[in-house]
């Protein structure tokens, strides 16, 4: 409670244009900053990916290319190696071993370029779909950026209306307090309407 001849204590107006201001300039940074170079990002990776499968199917043939080669080698070997039937039993058991590690190791790789290619076909299905949402989110937010521009000025205009009120309204109240409880008198030309 104040004490009487006490005063009201004021405090001054918040800028609510500029908070709004603000804010629109934040959301506008984060679709300059962050979506647009992301867009960017997944495209550019997308090639990338494209690039690698392509790669992919040359790697295999090479690697099959040298399974042959090796299986080649070892025929030779036992030809040129039969006398030392030991030595190339087990030379040619380790060969052997080696050699149907490398055919489960094509096998494998024929497995992970299947999965490659299902991954790139993901990829550009979740691209194609993502694009068309994060150019419709970004038109939304442009328009309701425009919307929200077309209608900051009316709301300023409000504000300041209705400070300007608040101000009169504490400078009455500093001037007379008991004018909250009797009201203010109407002069006779006022209520004439003069």
């Amino acid at each position: 409670m104040l004490a009487p001849g006490a005063q009201i204590a004021s405090v001054g107006a918040t800028s609510i244009l500029s908070t709004i201001s603000s804010v629109a300039t934040k959301i506008e940074e984060l679709s300059e900053t962050t979506l647009k170079p992301l867009m960017e990002n997944l495209t550019e990776g997308t090639g990338a990916l494209k690039d690698f499968s392509v790669d992919i199917p040359i790697i295999l043939e090479n690697l099959k290319a040298f399974s042959v080669d090796l299986k080649d080698t070892t025929r030779r070997f036992k030809v040129f190696l039969g006398r030392n039937t030991k030595r190339v039993d087990t030379i040619l058991t380790d060969v052997e071993v080696a050699s149907g590690n490398l055919s489960d190791l094509t096998i494998e790789f024929r497995k992970t370029r299947k999965r490659v290619d299902h991954l790139l076909a993901s990829m550009d299905t979740l691209i194609a779909s993502n694009r068309e949402t994060i150019d419709h989110s970004i038109t939304d937010l442009h328009y309701t950026l425009e919307v929200i521009a077309t209608h900051v000025r009316e709301i300023a205009s409000n504000l300041e209306s209705t400070t300007r009120n608040m101000n009169e309204f504490t400078a009455e109240i500093r001037r007379n307090p008991s004018t909250i409880i009797r009201g203010r008198e109407v002069n006779a030309d006022s209520a004439s309407g003069n």
